[in-house]
C-alpha cells in the first residue's frame, strides 16, 4: 500500500526544479559571464554563434579544449575554465557526457599549477579569539567562531542558522554532550541533499546550549552578525597591533 504523501500541489507551488534554483546568485552570474566570454571567443575564432546546429557535442568538446588552452596561455585564472565548462552544460544539459576532453584539459591545468592549501588556524590563536570575544561581551561572535571551528563550517553556513537548525542535547532528551548543525546551501548539496555537522567538544556544546537553548524554533541565532563580523575583525586587528607595539616598547 503506498504511503501517504506529505507533499501536495500547494506545498510545491513555491518550489523551483530549475538547475540554478538552489545555486548561489554569485555563481550564476559568474557562469553567465564565462559563457558570454566563451561565446565571444567562438564568434571571433569560428565566426558563428553557440547553438546545437553550429556546435554539436563533438565540436563543442574540441572548442572547449581550445578555449581552455587559450585561457591558460593568456594567464587567466583556472576557475574561469571550470565555470565555462559548467556554463555550457547549464545551457546544453545533453552535452554533459561529451565534454570529458575539456575536463581532462582542466586536470592537466591543475597538475601544472597545483593549488596551495591555506594554513589551518592554530588552536592557540582560535582559543585566544574566543577568549577575547567573551572578554569584550560578544557571546554570539564567540558562538560563531566555535560553530565554525568545531563544525568545520563556512561563514555562509553559519550566519543563516535558526534555532531549529541547531539540535542540542535537550532537544533529543540526551545526556550526551553532542550537538548537530543543519547545513544550509552546502557546496555539495547537489550530491547529498540533507547534511549536518557534528560538534562534540563538551565546553562548546554547554556554551551553545546556555546561549541558544531557550530560543524559539524560527528565531535566527546570529541576526545581523555579518556587519558585526566586519566590526569585530577591525577590532581584533587593532588589538593585535596595539599588543605588538606594547611588546616592542617593552
Amino acid at each position: 500500500m503506498p504511503r501517504f504523501s506529505q507533499y501536495t500541489a500547494a506545498s510545491r507551488a513555491g518550489v523551483s526544479l530549475d538547475p540554478t534554483a538552489n545555486r548561489h546568485t554569485g555563481t550564476n552570474k559568474r557562469r553567465e559571464e564565462c559563457f558570454r566570454r566563451f561565446s565571444l571567443w567562438i564568434s571571433q575564432e569560428l565566426g558563428c554563434e553557440i547553438s546545437e546546429s553550429c556546435l554539436p557535442p563533438h565540436v563543442m568538446s574540441v572548442a572547449l579544449v581550445g578555449f581552455g588552452k587559450f585561457l591558460f596561455y593568456e594567464g587567466h585564472p583556472k576557475y574561469t575554465f571550470a565555470e565555462t565548462i559548467n556554463s555550457v552544460i547549464d545551457h546544453f544539459p545533453n552535452y554533459r557526457g561529451f565534454v570529458a576532453a575539456a575536463w581532462q584539459t582542466l586536470k592537466k591545468w591543475e597538475e601544472a599549477e597545483p593549488v596551495e592549501r591555506s594554513m589551518v588556524m592554530p588552536a592557540a590563536l582560535f582559543q585566544a579569539a574566543v577568549s577575547l570575544c567573551l572578554l569584550w561581551s560578544w557571546p554570539k561572535m564567540a558562538a560563531a567562531l566555535l560553530l565554525g571551528f568545531h563544525g568545520l563550517l563556512r561563514p555562509n553556513e553559519i550566519l543563516p542558522l535558526k534555532r531549529c537548525d541547531l539540535v542540542l542535547p535537550r532537544d533529543v532528551l540526551s545526556d550526551e554532550l553532542i550537538c548537530y548543525v543543519r547545513i544550509l546551501h552546502a557546496k555539495t548539496s547537489r550530491f547529498i541533499l540533507r547534511q549536518h555537522a557534528r560538534i562534540s567538544d563538551h565546553l562548546t556544546v554547554v556554551f551553545l546550549d546556555s546561549l541558544f537553548g531557550g530560543y524559539p524554533a524560527e528565531v535566527s541565532l546570529l541576526t545581523a552578525l555579518l556587519a558585526f563580523f566586519e566590526l569585530a575583525g577591525t577590532s581584533f586587528l587593532a588589538f593585535w597591533v596595539w599588543l605588538l607595539l606594547k611588546n616592542f616598547e617593552g
